[in-house]
């Protein structure tokens, strides 16, 4: 694919470039919601078989197995049956006064939900109902992508951290491991740390401990770890700070790899000042190219 063709046509530009609306409001929660509800229809009468399979196995994943086979009798009716049981997480989660994984951390701050009554709701229908048919078109029914939605097995902390030690990408340094009892120490921890569960995302789970303030010694970290995180496994990470120039210490560049070298298609978290260095980052993605035609996020920390 030459890189005349990597744009797809009009595609990327209708999906990078949505023109402004009056995001959030009532109109643009229920034009989420009906992107969704009309894809859920398209694979139902272009897939049936296969779509039902999948929605089976992943409402047994995502609600457990009485309540998944409930949802599984409304199939042909599932953007309507989601907000249904959004409504009924929304009273439990109001009567037991619980979090679950769009709240439970700082990622929650990607949940708000919308003012209104209407747009709250659409939005929540949006969330879930995208989520679930995104996942089917992407990756069909595919036990180990439908596993992978609920909780990830595969493609953890450490699965990502050994791709980092192997790209020779910076990344903040391992301290120790704790194995839900014991901790392996790689390093003596006298500096502020970031402990994560090496599972989790959105920032579930994570603590951020600053030396001489939250912890004095190494003992104090075992303490912690032991009343926080018993019978988890968790890493201990040196805490990193961001350039003040910069502001971030990530850059979420997606390239596309062409006959005429990499093309860079995104670059998150970088404004106009620093598009100059992106001919650096070209040379460095030149460098380590892979097979042509491959589509690559890369995540510099």
């Amino acid at each position: 694919m030459g890189s005349k063709d990597m744009y797809v046509g009009d595609w990327y530009k209708l999906c990078t470039n949505v023109s402004a609306r009056d995001w959030f409001s009532t109109h643009d929660c229920f034009y989420r919601y009906a992107l969704s509800f009309f894809m859920f229809y398209y694979m139902l009468f272009t897939t049936p078989i296969s779509l039902f399979l999948f929605t089976f196995r992943y409402n047994l994943t995502w609600y457990g197995f009485w309540p998944g086979l409930v949802m599984s009798c409304y199939f042909p009716v599932t953007p309507v049956a989601i907000i249904g049981a959004e409504m009924l997480r929304a009273l439990k989660k109001w009567a037991t006064q619980t979090k679950d994984w769009s709240t439970a951390g700082p990622g929650a701050i990607f949940f708000v939900e919308p003012e209104g009554f209407l747009a709250k709701w659409f939005w929540k229908g949006y969330l879930n109902l995208s989520m679930y048919i995104a996942i089917y078109c992407a990756c069909g029914n595919d036990p180990d992508a439908i596993q992978a939605s609920w909780e990830d097995t595969d493609t953890t902390k450490t699965f990502w951290r050994k791709l980092f030690e192997d790209s020779k990408v910076r990344y903040p340094r391992q301290l120790a491991l704790w194995d839900g009892k014991e901790l392996d120490k790689s390093h003596k921890i006298d500096c502020s740390i970031v402990i994560k569960l090496e599972d989790s995302y959105l920032g579930i789970g994570d603590s951020f401990l600053t030396f001489g303030k939250d912890f004095r010694s190494e003992r104090d970290v075992i303490d912690i770890l032991k009343r926080d995180y018993s019978g988890k496994e968790a890493l201990v990470l040196e805490f990193v700070k961001a350039d003040p120039e910069m502001g971030v210490h990530q850059l979420d560049i997606i390239t596309f790899d062409t006959p005429e070298g990499p093309k860079i298609l995104q670059c998150l978290f970088l404004d106009a000042l620093h598009w100059k260095q992106l001919a650096h980052y070209q040379r460095w993605i030149r460098r380590r190219r892979r097979n042509r035609d491959m589509c690559l996020s890369c995540f510099l920390v």
